[in-house]
């Protein structure tokens, strides 16, 4: 997804679940410094299962928006998406990726904000602490903070500088 901004169209990007915390994830120039990269193992250029894609750039039928409960409105700004699809997936659905879309979208332009509501941040990690633990598509041995899927060597039982 292109994310627009007074700049120009300044990255490409999609959520993810990790951690503690729902963070973009880094994708095909997103970062500075990293002009070409193309995300953990090239996936921003694969069709392939997420837990969570953004509401931005999400298509689905009308018979799984009700199955699911639609989007939850006591999370009207952050985590909507992303709780949708987790819920989809408990029912059995998939969530999937394609790189073949491309999409404009302005983040944050017709809500703007500096922090994001407590409430919302703590019903959705109540809600889907498992998932903040394990996400199901993300390389459990890769660091969970870090933007750059470096391998965590105290879950990969490394040494921290070998």
């Amino acid at each position: 997804m292109v994310i627009g901004d007074d700049d120009h169209f300044a990255s490409i990007r999609r959520k993810g679940i990790t951690g503690t915390s729902v963070r973009p994830k880094l994708s095909r120039g997103s970062q500075p410094g990293f002009p070409d990269l193309v995300g953990y193992n090239a996936f921003t250029h694969a069709v392939r299962n997420y837990s969570a894609v953004t509401a931005a750039c999400m298509a689905t039928r009308q018979e799984v928006l009700e199955a699911v409960g639609g989007l939850d409105e006591r999370l009207p700004i952050d985590y909507n998406d992303v709780d949708f699809c987790l819920k989809a997936i408990e029912r059995g659905y998939r969530v999937v990726y394609t790189p073949h879309a491309e999409l404009l979208h302005f983040e944050g332009s017709s809500i703007p904000r500096a922090t994001q509501n407590p409430r919302e941040v703590a019903l959705f990690r109540e809600r889907w602490a498992l998932y903040l633990q394990c996400d199901p598509h993300y390389n459990p041995n890769l660091m969970r903070r870090s933007v750059d899927f470096s391998i965590d060597p105290e879950v990969a039982n490394w040494p921290a500088n070998g």
